[in-house]
This record gives C-alpha cells, structure tokens and sequence, in this order.
C-alpha cells in the first residue's frame, strides 16, 4: 500500500509540474517581447526622424530638437537626443535605442528606452 501512496503522490507531483510548465511563460517570450519593443522604438525614432527631414535638423536649434524628440515620450516610453554630444536628459545606462543622424558638423542621437515604472 506504500508504494501506491509514493506512485499517486509521484504522479501527483509529476502532473503540478506540467501544468505549471504550461501555465509560465517561456524564457523566450520575454525576449521576444524586449526585440518588439526595440523595433517599435527603432520604428517611432525613424518615422520622426524621416517627417522632420534632415534639412529640419540642420535649421533647427537643440533646445527645439530635444522638445520634438520629448513630445514623442508617453508613460512607458521616453524619447531625447544628444545634439553634438550634448544630451537633452538623462538617459539610462541601458536598455537605450539609438539613432545617429550625421549632417556636415552637426551629430544627433536619436535615443527611446522604456521606463522602470511602464
């Protein structure tokens, strides 16, 4: 009777693990997930990028390109640049998207990243 109770608490045991194993989502789907988010960050910054023109960049001042990039930000989503290695605002160390526009002297960096709290 022992080793009924053992094999009915093995399978018991056994059966938990393949519903969790169903239940949890896969290592890969959170980086899946991060690679989608990358490309519509990727995405937004070149869609900007390519309304505004690089005419627009070259005639325009930082102050004005750091606001236009900012206005894209949305609660998960931050958006800023660096205007000839001047950025707008702090940008994480990490996690950070990034676009080079490179006209005659002038060098911007189109940078998204989420946020912790989004």
């Amino acid at each position: 009777m022992r080793f009924v109770d053992i094999g009915v608490a093995g399978a018991i045991g056994l059966s938990s693990m393949v519903i969790l194993l169903a239940v949890s989502p896969e290592p890969g789907t959170l980086v899946m997930r991060q690679s989608q988010e990358q490309i519509a960050m990727r995405e937004a910054l070149f869609t900007f990028a390519s309304d505004k023109g690089l005419s627009w960049f070259q005639s325009s001042s930082g102050a004005i390109i750091c606001s236009s990039v900012s206005a894209l930000s949305n609660s998960t989503v931050s958006y800023s640049a660096s205007i000839d290695s001047r950025s707008c605002a702090a940008i994480p160390s990490s996690g950070v998207t990034s676009m080079l526009i490179q006209s005659g002297t002038m060098t911007v960096v189109l940078e998204g990243w989420y946020d912790a709290k989004g």
